[in-house]
């Protein structure tokens, strides 16, 4: 699975498990968080922010919500923009600023992860046409007999750099796999806090 997909994933068992935590759904939208239609849902809550934006400070879970919908990569609304838009005035009240400033860290996290896999796909493709195309050239040296040995070895060493490429790229997944559970440790963590600062 690409690292985008395990992201996306993961980012929607954290907060189903989020929402199964959290008080029976009162609003529209949650339930069809729970539920994991986080593109309805984030409609549905900024119908409600639309017609009450004074809501975003007075219920801080819904704003958390709202953000963790737009966070969610893979689907119409997704808008890491909006998410952080709607963080920003719950970082300067004590009660919510921990959760807050937790929330906008896993959002650049996000991003980071979004930009670091647009480069490895990238790079990936150039890897995979350039050996196709060194493969074609070890190929055709069939016909060059006398440039045989020496072209030979050269693409020989190129095929070797790619691969070596391809490897170092196959490593920087699993570093960001390896990331995406860090994330979801730190998630269950302010899950946690969160728990204990509502009991």
């Amino acid at each position: 699975m690409a690292t985008g997909a395990r992201l996306a994933a993961l980012l929607i068992v954290l907060v189903q498990g989020l929402s199964c935590a959290s008080s029976r759904p009162t609003k529209p939208g949650d339930a069809l968080f729970a539920a994991g239609d986080f593109a309805a849902a984030a409609t549905a809550y900024e119908e409600l922010v639309s017609e009450r934006p004074e809501v975003v400070r007075e219920e801080p879970e819904l704003a958390y919500r709202l953000a963790l919908a737009h966070a969610v990569p893979g689907h119409p609304e997704t808008d890491l923009d909006r998410s952080r838009q709607l963080l920003e005035p719950l970082l300067d009240d004590p009660a919510t600023s921990a959760r807050g400033t937790a929330l906008v860290a896993l959002i650049a996290e996000i991003e980071n992860l979004q930009r670091d896999q647009r480069g490895l796909e990238v790079a990936s493709a150039i890897s995979s046409g350039q050996l196709h195309q060194c493969e074609a050239g070890l190929d055709g040296c069939e016909i060059l007999l006398d440039d045989e040995r020496r072209l030979r070895a050269e693409l020989e060493a190129e095929n070797l750099q790619l691969r070596e490429r391809v490897a170092a790229l196959e490593k920087v997944e699993r570093d960001l796999a390896v990331r995406l559970r860090e994330l979801a440790e730190e998630l269950a963590a302010i899950k946690k806090i969160d728990l204990e600062n509502s009991s």
